[in-house]
This record gives C-alpha cells, sequence and structure tokens, in this order.
C-alpha cells in the first residue's frame, strides 16, 4: 500500500461538486428522490449565479418542464 498512489479531487476541474450532509440528514425525506435530483441541478449550476432555464434542468434529469415548476416553491 506504501506505493499505491493517491488521487486527490480538486473541485476547480469542474469535474465533481458535492452538497452538504445536512440536505440528505434533514431534507432528503421531505423533498423525495425528485427534489433530490433537482437541488443536485441547481447546486451543479450555482457555480455560475444564475439559475438555468427550468426547460434545461428538465432536459439534463429527463423529467416533465412542470417537475422543476412544481417543485421550485419546495425546494425554496
Amino acid at each position: 500500500m506504501r506505493n499505491q498512489k493517491i488521487e486527490i479531487r480538486d473541485i476547480r476541474n469542474e469535474d465533481w461538486y458535492w452538497i452538504s450532509k445536512k440536505i440528505l440528514d434533514e431534507y432528503a425525506f421531505k423533498i423525495g428522490v425528485i427534489g433530490l435530483a433537482l437541488y443536485n441541478a441547481y447546486v451543479f449550476y450555482a457555480e455560475y449565479s444564475v439559475l438555468p432555464l427550468e426547460e434545461e434542468v428538465a432536459g439534463r434529469l429527463g423529467i416533465s418542464i412542470s417537475t422543476p415548476r412544481k417543485y421550485r416553491k419546495i425546494l425554496e
């Protein structure tokens, strides 16, 4: 194990991001699986400081356009 290389992940290279464990512990059961997926999508877009269009999020997640609209108030 001494010679084993360790991969260091760097969020600056834009290949991953994280959400707080608090979201899973305190909110996942309230917002459900779709709400959690939408939350993750919004976290992904947060680095751009602009919310994505509902159509873009729906397309990326393979859900109907009405779903992000329905969950917006729940997530707020």
